[in-house]
């Protein structure tokens, strides 16, 4: 593929076998690495990766992830999700810009600490540019190995894949270190509002190491990350759920309506602990992974 040989995996026992393998953690200097200033754990290599890594999901659990506050959370979102659909009252909707704004919201409240309304600017700013790259990302435009000078020549031109991932990362990695700054001045060392101000105190106990793998620049990066990670892949699972339960109303759909009902009395929403009481819902859930891919390729490592 351009300048180098590359492999491609696609059966799962090669993929669970090749990616426990820590002898190829190393992510590839590709276009997406090496024309973007912020790198966060997406692009980070050695000692950077494996530090950021650990405090990141250490930040994160701390924050409520995996756990029952996040789910609450979750809850809340996704009660705002049903409101607005049902504003519509029965009208046809594009539902895949409200998931994206929702599924967003979840990652918003973990970094910046608060979420934004679905009419808000912020909200708009921030789906326009998730849009923007889901575009590219799905063509496999950053996967391409060829010489540096050719994406130089590219970034010219304006409507190219290299051109549109560097400006709309500027775009966004703009609007974090704007977040970064007013989360500095409000810093309180005795509580961690949200991912941005447990990674500001790390730094900041970090500053007088020889060697410090926590920087401004990574703290933007890997902000970045968390949204570009997580916000397609999970709206493209929920429109896949969508499509198949609109395609399977009076068996799948229905089956699944009848079990959610038995189980909540039709007085509350499920919960996490309710899935041992709900196996075809879960069996729904988990046959989706299987039938459909939610990205058409991972990041490259070497």
């Amino acid at each position: 593929m351009g300048m180098k040989d590359v492999i491609i995996l696609n059966d799962f026992h090669s993929i669970k076998e090749v990616l426990s393998m820590k002898e190829i953690l190393f992510r590839s200097e590709t276009a997406l690495v090496w024309q973007v200033k912020y790198k966060g754990l997406n692009a980070l290599n050695g000692d950077a990766w494996r530090d950021n890594r650990h405090f990141c999901m250490h930040m994160l659990r701390d924050l409520g992830f995996g756990k029952k506050s996040m789910q609450e959370h979750i809850k809340e979102e996704v009660n705002h999700l049903t409101n607005r659909i049902a504003e519509q009252h029965g009208r046809p909707i594009l539902i895949d810009k409200l998931l994206e704004a929702s599924v967003a919201n979840n990652i918003s409240a973990l970094v910046f600490g608060r979420r934004f309304p679905f009419e808000d600017p912020v909200r708009a700013f921030f789906d326009s540019r998730n849009d923007k790259l889901a575009r590219v990302f799905a063509t496999g435009a950053h996967y391409v190995f060829f010489p540096r000078w050719i994406f130089y020549v590219r970034n010219l031109l304006p409507s190219s894949g290299a051109r549109i991932v560097k400006e709309v990362y500027e775009e966004i990695a703009t609007f974090i270190s704007g977040e970064v700054e007013n989360h500095e001045t409000a810093l309180d060392d005795t509580d961690n509002r949200d991912f941005i101000d447990g990674y500001l105190k790390k730094i900041k106990e970090d500053r007088d190491s020889r060697v410090s793998n926590f920087k401004m620049d990574y703290l933007v990066g890997n902000a970045m990350s968390f949204f570009g990670a997580g916000t397609h892949t999970v709206k493209a699972t929920l429109l896949w759920h969508l499509l198949n339960l609109a395609d399977k109303v009076n068996t799948v759909q229905k089956r699944i309506q009848e079990e959610v009902d038995r189980v909540t009395g039709g007085s509350r929403p499920p919960r996490w602990e309710d899935q041992d009481e709900m196996p075809f819902t879960v069996a729904t859930i988990w046959e989706m992974y299987r039938w459909r891919a939610v990205s058409p390729l991972s990041l490259p490592r070497e």
